[in-house]
């Protein structure tokens, strides 16, 4: 998922994790009730800790911030964990 660097702030980029989430849920052709949550690294998502806040703005310095979308079908029958890159560019 690619965002325009702050104008303020040059190389920063301001990403809001929920808007990103109907996008994985179309890729992996799963239903809304399907649940996703955010996590910066692998072994957070596993564990269920240190969740993202997904509906808050996740400012990041790093041109391509890796994170992890953990995605739960709403009766939790299966889980995945994905990798998310985040980009930010220049616009």
């Amino acid at each position: 998922f690619e965002e325009c660097e702050l104008a303020d702030n040059p190389g920063v980029a301001s990403f809001v994790l929920d808007n990103f989430t109907p996008c994985i849920l179309d890729i992996l052709r799963l239903d809304d009730d399907t649940e996703v949550s955010y996590y910066l690294t692998a072994q957070d998502a596993n564990a269920g800790e240190n969740e993202l806040t997904s509906n808050q703005e996740l400012v990041t310095s790093d041109s391509n911030q890796v994170i992890f979308a953990k995605v739960e079908t709403a009766d939790g029958s299966s889980t995945l964990i994905i990798e998310v890159t985040l980009t930010t560019k220049s616009c």
